[in-house]
């Protein structure tokens, strides 16, 4: 609900102020799993998709943004989950799979973090392996 509440409030400022251009919702499924990967340039990226994308989403969010108690409480009412970037990390990846096999939606930013304007970065593998992993179909934002 909090989720909802947050996101119905923020969405007429994204799309009104941000001018935001959403094609292609056709192709979300409106339930079972699936995966929305992003290019991630901004800290309003999340907002922006779980704006755009009709369904509450679950994001992997950097473990350093869960190490304030206020930002991890607002992250674990979104539904996000922490995620090491530096090492292999198994308990974000079976909380993903978790996710998924209950049919929810994984947000994630496959680049591995924001890039501030710079070209787009090779993809690390989390994304295609926890699709592969549990057949969740893949949607990919601009």
């Amino acid at each position: 609900m909090f989720y909802s509440v947050v996101r119905n409030m923020i969405r007429p400022f994204i799309f009104l102020y941000h001018r935001m251009d959403v094609t292609g919702m056709e192709s979300i499924p409106e339930e079972g799993p699936l995966i929305v990967a992003g290019n991630h340039i901004s800290y309003l990226d999340p907002f922006y998709i779980a704006c755009a994308v009709p369904r509450q989403l679950h994001f992997m969010a950097k473990e350093e943004a869960f190490s304030h108690p206020v930002t991890r409480w607002l992250l674990h009412r979104f539904g996000a989950f922490p995620v090491n970037r530096d090492k292999p990390d198994i308990r974000s990846i079976k909380t993903a799979i978790h996710h998924l096999r209950e049919g929810k939606v994984l947000g994630i930013f496959p680049e591995g973090g924001r890039r501030e304007y710079q070209p787009l970065t090779e993809w690390k593998h989390g994304a295609a392996f926890l699709a592969i992993k549990t057949g969740a179909p893949f949607a990919g934002m601009d």
